[in-house]
């Protein structure tokens, strides 16, 4: 089983990877009952592909999406 560390870089690796860096400041919080992931994006789609890219990994635990979306002009 992996250390809560362990799972902090892979899922951070895991968002990064998935949405080509379009999610930027990428930071995880994890404990035995949820994720909650944080960062910020200038598309709800990347905030959408950063969650589907967690979820796969989360193991039984609450997922908390918490990235901001911050739309430039």
């Amino acid at each position: 089983m992996p250390t809560p560390r362990d799972l902090v870089h892979r899922i951070e690796q895991r968002v990064l990877c998935r949405t080509h860096g379009r999610v930027r400041r990428v930071a995880v919080q994890v404990d035995e009952q949820r994720v909650v992931l944080y960062g910020d994006s200038a598309t709800y789609y990347a905030k959408q592909l950063a969650q589907q890219a967690v979820s796969e990994i989360v193991a039984g635990r609450v997922l908390v999406n918490a990235i901001q979306v911050r739309m430039h002009a």
